[in-house]
């Protein structure tokens, strides 16, 4: 594939100018993705914060998911998730915060240090590893400008931030990306051989936080490989005996990284857990996986989701690209490695210049992840965020290449693209959807009644209805206590059973107060005198879509009366 030159004056829309993103603009996106009060997936609370907020802070009325749930009486397929992912996501802000603020936190502050530790991991791993691919596939300053500006402009901050073990993955992706490529440029054996070891020891850990990291790390191994044996071009024009010993010299210290690593994982999840060693996290979770009937609990997609609809949703017109660009490219390297039989197929491998390599490699990192998570039938957006920074730094290279070399279909899309208006529409559009509307209610109603709710009764029955999950960790409840209950009725059984509860609540809890969560849209359902407390505005959930701009908001009710 032919690069842009070297003055990087393609798809100039894409970035405004100039020598560098602004610092005001990453941290005021960075801010932004922290203080967000959108609520994505369930997951990003019951994953990690709400688990280590129980290890740290010991508080009362937690929900446990099942992949923690190991042991006797526990799910049959846990652990599914290794401790490693949590403690690393959540776990060190929140001893951070405990060392700071005592062991009782603000609500606010709970929410806040997962996410500004994974935005900081971001911008620490995955920007400079932009960088240094874009130079590596012969991007001069203009791609690297690009790639930064789409990196910096991108929606995908609000996801990264977001304490999901897929935001960790993409984390651990980037630092793979970086170590591979200084393995590739080492030209000292002791150096590639010490990097090959951290490259494997860190595709261990992430593997451990998401088994799906192993499609990763496969091509980027291809890359360390191959700058060794580039190496013995030095002295042979052809593969030789001496190959051997150049490959071995890499591998050798990655596999003992990658066994040394599994081990120390293997054994801080059997002592979490209290399972017997070895316990194998990501082997529990490819076994619950690749049963169908599993993942239907968690709904079924058509195979095509990722390719049509969820890259589109990550990265808008640009992901449409993304997929056709990775297709069209992973079909001429099988070309291109299926040139000649034999002895000339592995000749045009070991001539491959560093700039071929590098982009062969990044290549694999978007196609074959996306057609191995394309074959399981659940398929959610947040599944690509690792891919978001090879696609950007692939396409900020050879952008105009695909342009010169498309379909007149493929070179509207391009040029579309060129346009830095429809670029932040889209963005700006995702982020105050994402980060501002979607069952955004429940987190602020959570803050709310933490705040100002908690102490206003001897006991509270705090009871959501027809929300996503609420994260009781938000109300920092202290060990032990039992004034205060949480009852999370989602959308089962409908208005007659969220008033037979409170009649409940409010029988076996005389002088409780009775708190109410509910859409606007459904809350005249419920048969029950309420008096509103709180209106959260703008509150969006797909389940129960507004049917006036009134109904755009989350209520916090206090019974008042009788239930009929």
């Amino acid at each position: 594939m032919r690069r842009e030159g070297r003055s990087g004056k393609g798809l100039d829309g894409w970035s405004p100018g100039g020598r560098g993103v602004p610092w005001a603009l990453r941290v005021g996106v960075a801010l932004g993705a922290v203080l967000s009060p959108g609520y994505i997936h369930p997951d990003e609370h019951f994953q990690s914060p709400e688990v280590a907020a129980g290890d740290v802070f010991h508080f009362s009325g937690l929900h446990r998911a099942w992949e923690f749930r190991a042991g006797p009486g526990g799910h049959p397929y846990a652990p599914a998730r290794s401790a490693v992912s949590h403690v690393v996501s959540s776990g060190i802000p929140l001893w951070g915060l405990r060392a700071v603020a005592g062991p009782r936190p603000p609500a606010w502050a709970l929410l806040a240090a997962p996410r500004l530790w994974m935005a900081a991991l971001w911008a620490v791993a995955v920007e400079p590893a932009a960088a240094r691919l874009v130079a590596r596939m012969g991007g001069g300053a203009g791609a690297a400008h690009r790639a930064a500006y789409l990196l910096a402009t991108s929606w995908t901050a609000i996801l990264a931030a977001r304490p999901l073990s897929n935001g960790l993955e993409a984390v651990a992706v980037a630092v793979l990306i970086s170590l591979a490529l200084a393995a590739e440029r080492g030209r000292d054996a002791g150096v590639r051989g010490a990097v090959a070891l951290a490259f494997g020891a860190v595709t261990a850990v992430a593997a451990f936080v998401r088994f799906t990291a192993l499609l990763y790390a496969a091509p980027l191994g291809g890359l360390v490989l191959h700058g060794a044996l580039r190496r013995q071009r030095e002295g042979k024009r052809q593969p030789g005996w001496g190959v051997l010993a150049a490959a071995a010299a890499v591998l050798a210290p990655a596999v003992t990284g990658f066994a040394g690593a599994c081990l120390a994982c293997m054994a801080a999840d059997a002592a979490y857990f209290g399972t017997p060693f070895p316990t194998v996290a990501p082997w529990n979770a490819l076994r619950y996986n690749a049963r169908p009937e599993n993942l239907a609990d968690h709904g079924i997609h058509p195979r095509a989701t990722h390719v049509l609809v969820n890259s589109a949703v990550l990265l808008g017109p640009l992901g449409v690209l993304a997929v056709w660009a990775a297709a069209a490219s992973a079909l001429g390297g099988l070309r291109w490695l299926a040139a000649g039989p034999g002895r000339r197929g592995l000749a045009l491998a070991w001539n491959a210049s560093p700039r071929e390599a590098a982009t062969a490699a990044v290549v694999g990192c978007v196609a074959l992840p996306l057609a191995a998570l394309s074959a399981a039938p659940h398929q959610e957006p947040r599944f690509l965020l690792p891919m978001v920074m090879p696609v950007v730094a692939l396409l900020s290279v050879h952008a105009d290449t695909l342009w010169r070399d498309a379909s007149p279909g493929a070179r509207v899309a391009v040029g579309l693209l060129r346009s830095r208006a429809l670029w932040l529409a889209f963005n700006v559009g995702c982020a105050a959807f994402w980060g501002g509307m979607h069952q955004a209610g429940v987190v602020r109603a959570l803050l709310h009644v933490q705040a100002r709710e908690l102490g206003a009764a001897p006991a509270t029955s705090l009871l959501f209805y027809r929300t996503y999950m609420p994260p009781r960790f938000l109300l920092a409840l202290p060990e032990g206590q039992t004034a205060v209950t949480v009852t999370d009725l989602a959308g089962a059984g409908g208005a007659p059973l969220a008033a037979e509860v409170l009649r409940r609540a409010a029988a076996e809890a005389p002088g409780a107060q009775v708190l109410v969560v509910a859409p606007a849209s459904v809350s005249e359902d419920l048969p029950c005198e309420l008096r509103e407390v709180k209106r959260h505005w703008p509150h969006f959930s797909g389940e129960d879509p507004p049917a006036s701009p009134s109904d755009l908001a989350l209520v916090l009710y206090r019974l008042h009366g009788a239930c009929a």
